[in-house]
């Protein structure tokens, strides 16, 4: 229990080196198999899919963290649960590769995210896209920073003014049910959007400054818990769709700039009043 009070009370130098080494291992196998015509896999539908680079790049990540924390359990996207499972203990939240679809595609936008979590907590946070070998990290009391640069969210404060993230559904008819009237809100309020498909980029570059805010209705944990992590730490506010705290049961997520927050979440809570 010692050791686990110390990486807690110390991840900057316990937990984030490590978890940094593996991003980087992850990034070397994406970078050599990067437009490599690999082929993919789906696995839910036509546009949620796996490649051999997510399952060689998580299987570096994994060697990586468990080598060094064996008492850690460790939550993988492609191989689940493996490790004690203790509740007490820190887990490690890993998405191999977030944004296979722009892999597939030939398109160089996304990144491997690592984190370490307590009790749902982050503790340290890495995603890093190989291809723009941009690195960010975060250690719970720190600063966020890309390539050792520190970053703060946006200032912007208004709808109107903003540059926002959006992440969509595979499911089609989801998309159409759930999503089109939250979309045709904010861009009647004048915002602009960008699809970057990549939910951990998406939140890393709200809490560099250059998007203002993100939302998606539908996420795992792996794919947001680094990013949640660096958008606090930079100064941003991270909630449910509805502007409660973040939680577990997957109600959506919004990240933004804080005099913009509460305004996005007014416009993509008005649904359920609808």
């Amino acid at each position: 229990m010692s050791l686990l009070k110390d990486e807690l009370q110390d991840p900057a130098n316990l937990l984030l080196p490590r978890a940094i080494e593996a991003a980087l291992r992850a990034g070397r196998v994406m970078k050599r198999l990067f437009a490599s015509g690999l082929r993919a896999d789906t696995k839910s539908g036509p546009h949620d899919l796996v490649t051999e680079a997510d399952r060689r790049a998580e299987e570096y990540i994994l060697d990586c963290l468990h080598s060094r924390f064996p008492d850690h359990t460790l939550v993988a996207e492609e191989s689940g649960v493996l490790g004690p499972g203790d509740p007490e203990s820190i887990h490690w939240l890993i998405d191999p590769l977030d944004g296979t679809m722009n892999f597939v595609r030939n398109i160089p936008i996304f990144a491997v995210s690592v984190a370490a979590v307590h009790k749902g907590d982050p503790c340290c946070g890495v995603v890093y896209n190989p291809i723009m070998d941009a690195l960010f990290t975060a250690w719970r009391g720190g600063p966020v920073e890309l390539n050792g640069k520190r970053l703060e969210v946006s200032k912007t404060a208004r709808v109107c003014d903003a540059l926002l993230g959006i992440g969509l559904p595979h499911n089609p008819e989801r998309r159409r049910r759930e999503m089109a009237g939250s979309v045709n809100r904010v861009m009647r309020a004048g915002a602009t959007f960008m699809r970057l498909g990549s939910a951990a980029l998406n939140l890393a570059y709200v809490a560099a400054g250059n998007l203002d805010g993100f939302w998606e209705l539908t996420y795992e944990p792996w794919d947001v818990a680094a990013g949640i992590l660096m958008v606090r730490q930079a100064g941003g506010v991270v909630s449910n769709l509805d502007g409660s705290p973040l939680s577990d049961d997957k109600m959506g997520i919004v990240a933004a700039a804080p005099g913009l927050h509460q305004e996005l979440v007014d416009l993509l809570s008005q649904g359920s009043r609808e």
